[in-house]
């Protein structure tokens, strides 16, 4: 399972975890920990504070395809 950073189409960045095959050029985390890192890292996200206190349970699987659109490269 690799963890990856996504942004919807109302801006706001998002955590998802994922075992499709990523695009080339897509940053993809071993864990939970290292995708939140890089998330309190970002300077331009709204929603920092509410992924600051996201738990590795709330994290959703994508295992559509069409939500590979929403990856941050």
């Amino acid at each position: 399972m690799k963890y990856i950073i996504m942004k919807s189409a109302f801006g706001d960045y998002w955590i998802g975890k994922t075992k499709l095959k990523l695009p080339n050029g897509t940053k993809a985390f071993r864990n939970f920990d290292d995708a939140q890192a890089a998330m309190g890292r970002c300077t331009q996200c709204e929603n920092r504070d509410e992924l600051e206190f996201m738990e590795e349970e709330e994290i959703e699987e994508i295992d559509n395809k069409d939500m590979l659109k929403w990856l941050v490269r």
